[in-house]
């Protein structure tokens, strides 16, 4: 028969796993993710914000994290310094999997994924508003200061901040829906990305897994940005809620719930991975 997965001794894993994250270091990305965050995304909407003499609506910022390459590329890169540890040796010796069970340990080190990928997104999300608090307002739709900047200042089409403020997304989705929207999008391209690493450092490929995830990353974000129709193949782009649509079009170009369902499905495979490697880990076999 097989090990049964016990799902107190997963949380008992993840717990474990997440308590030798603070004693490390890893943690020290966040604050380079705030500092990044607010030189290329609240300042640039707090320029545009006083040139429109109006606030910006409270979720637009978070809304435009994903509008820029730069951040794009960067943010998830960072999001990998922090995921590319597990599993931590620490919480994940020979005595400690073999007391849990093999299954259970690998379903805490995946619930610490999800964990990590869902803080990540809510970090993002956090910074993004509290930053931006001087220069926005609560308010149902979107501001004028969005909507309205392009028109205001024709010239400045083509500038950064009106890239981060994609007329595509305020054109079909309202705040909150948009906002959530690309809040789950972001989570499971994350989590993708650390189950992926995570497999191949059960598989003994730890570094082979993080460099595979790195070239995801940098292949993603380069080809939302030249927007090739080959993006949809890789899991970044589909966290890019405005290159689901075309201006006032409103049949989307790729509808976000196949991104979700196509995401959601590039988790479990890579799940099930995790598992069935986690049968012959024997930890400290890294590439």
């Amino acid at each position: 028969m097989g090990e049964r997965l016990k799902a107190r001794e997963a949380f008992r894993a993840a717990g474990a796993e997440a308590a030798s994250f603070f004693r490390g270091t890893r943690w020290v990305t966040l604050p380079v993710m705030a500092v990044f965050i607010r030189e290329q995304v609240t300042e640039p909407l707090a320029a545009a914000s006083r040139m429109m003499g109006e606030p910006l609506s409270a979720v637009e910022p978070f809304l435009a994290v994903t509008g820029s390459g730069t951040v794009l590329l960067v943010l998830p890169a960072l999001f990998l310094v922090l995921a590319s540890d597990l599993p931590g040796e620490e919480a994940g010796g020979l005595f400690v999997r073999v007391r849990m069970g093999r299954r259970s340990w690998a379903a805490g080190e995946m619930l610490v994924s999800a964990a990590f990928s869902a803080a990540a997104v809510g970090f993002i999300f956090l910074v993004s508003t509290l930053l931006s608090l001087p220069f926005t307002a609560l308010m149902t739709g979107y501001s004028h200061a969005l909507t309205g900047y392009t028109a205001a200042f024709p010239e400045r089409s083509g500038d950064y901040a009106a890239s981060l403020l994609p007329e595509a997304v305020y054109q079909q989705l309202a705040p909150v829906p948009a906002a959530f929207l690309t809040a789950l999008l972001l989570f499971l391209s994350f989590l993708f990305l650390s189950l992926l690493m995570l497999a191949f450092a059960l598989a003994g490929r730890k570094t082979a897994g993080v460099v595979l995830a790195a070239a995801l990353t940098a292949a993603g974000a380069v080809l939302a940005e030249l927007k090739a129709g080959w993006m949809w193949l890789l899991p970044l782009p589909h966290a890019v809620l405005s290159l689901h649509f075309s201006g006032y079009m409103r049949e989307p170009v790729f509808p976000p719930a196949g991104s979700v369902l196509y995401l959601g499905g590039l988790c479990l495979i890579a799940g099930a991975v995790c598992m069935h490697f986690s049968k012959t880990y024997e930890g400290g076999r890294h590439d």
